[in-house]
């Protein structure tokens, strides 16, 4: 009977241990997937865009596709039995943390004013996302006379500025002056709910980038100071607050983190597939 008791619970052991590795392998690919799909969206938007002829939608299909590739590619492969267990537990106890971590940045901030970059990015984001073109027409002020722009701008070296960041043409059209895949990942969420899903991209990001962290540390550290790590920058006051304002400094975090972790500990990511993913990211 004891034996018998003995094998049984070595068997739930068993059991408990294939199912955090099948359970972290899903977490693993479901952000490979996540990743490309991402990507997949912001270069196919930023392309559309610069062709005037920006959709939402065929950049969400774009990501979909790439999505679903390489979840097909990563899940039709076998468990890896070598893989670290204790990092796959961590991993997505780091998840959930991440997922927390929105209690601190929810709801982000409505401050977009013109003259602030929150204002600069999410009226790009919202001109591309209503009128598919990265040229936005503003008759208003292209009417404005010579007195009443000194007014409200600064006459720039080769053109007036409205407010800081966006310039007038000579044809009347606006042109943004910070224009990259930030404001191109806001207009992708702005057609799905409009201003407030746009500033919803920094919470999120910052979503990633615990994640990421933890994945990074995991390089140097065993996973428990791993945790740690990302434990620390979810609660770091900074981090806590910035994330709320619709700027792209925060959302730096993720592209800068990921170029140097490539191929984190347990992901054994190709380097054909790591180190492109890294170059567009970055």
């Amino acid at each position: 009977m004891r034996d018998v008791m003995r094998r049984k619970c070595r068997t739930d052991s068993v059991a408990r241990v294939n199912d955090v590795k099948r359970y972290g392998h899903w977490v693993k690919w479901g952000g490979l997937a996540c990743v490309a799909g991402l990507l997949a969206a912001l270069w196919s938007g930023l392309v559309l865009a610069e062709l005037n002829r920006f959709s939402a939608w065929l950049a969400l299909c774009a990501a979909v596709l790439a999505g679903a590739t390489v979840w097909r590619h990563f899940s039709r492969k076998p468990l890896d039995q070598t893989s670290h267990d204790e990092q796959l537990r961590w991993l997505l106890v780091v998840v959930a943390l991440a997922i927390l971590s929105l209690t601190l940045t929810l709801p982000p901030s409505e401050f977009i004013l013109g003259g602030w970059d929150p204002g600069v990015y999410v009226h790009t984001a919202a001109g591309l996302a209503r009128d598919g073109k990265l040229l936005q027409i503003a008759p208003d002020l292209a009417a404005l006379d010579a007195e009443s722009r000194t007014l409200i701008g600064r006459q720039g070296q080769n053109a007036w500025e409205p407010f800081l960041g966006m310039r007038m043409l000579p044809d009347g059209r606006i042109s943004p002056q910070f224009y990259h895949l930030y404001p191109v990942l806001m207009a992708l969420l702005w057609a799905c709910g409009g201003v407030r899903a746009a500033l919803l991209v920094n919470p999120l990001l910052n979503v990633i980038s615990i994640v990421v962290m933890y994945l990074w540390a995991c390089r140097w550290v065993r996973p428990r100071w791993a945790f740690v790590a990302a434990l620390l920058l979810a609660l770091n006051p900074a981090q806590r607050d910035r994330p709320g304002l619709a700027g792209a400094l925060n959302a730096h975090q993720f592209p800068f983190c990921f170029p140097s972790n490539p191929v984190p500990t347990g992901l054994q990511l190709p380097a054909a597939i790591a180190i492109p993913a890294a170059a567009l990211l970055w």
